[in-house]
């Protein structure tokens, strides 16, 4: 659940080889997206090497940080964030 209540379900299993238009990564707990799992980081890797474009919301950032994506990129994040 969304921090302003809106429930968020997946619709279909989360796999990688697919096809996409885009992938976005939704942010969450600060603890979690500083320190995402290495099969994610390596997942959104393979999905940029593809050029296929990948959003991040909120504190999402900090995950494609974490997989080298914003190297030698600018990047904006909320302000409340540390």
């Amino acid at each position: 659940t969304a921090s302003c209540g809106l429930p968020v379900s997946p619709t279909a299993k989360l796999d990688f080889s697919k096809a996409w238009d885009y992938f976005v990564v939704a942010g969450g707990l600060l603890e979690e997206t500083r320190n995402p799992p290495e099969w994610l980081l390596q997942a959104l890797r393979e999905l940029h090497a593809r050029n296929i474009p990948i959003i991040t919301l909120c504190s999402g950032a900090f995950v494609a940080g974490n997989a080298g994506l914003l190297d030698g990129r600018h990047c904006a994040i909320h302000f409340t964030t540390r």
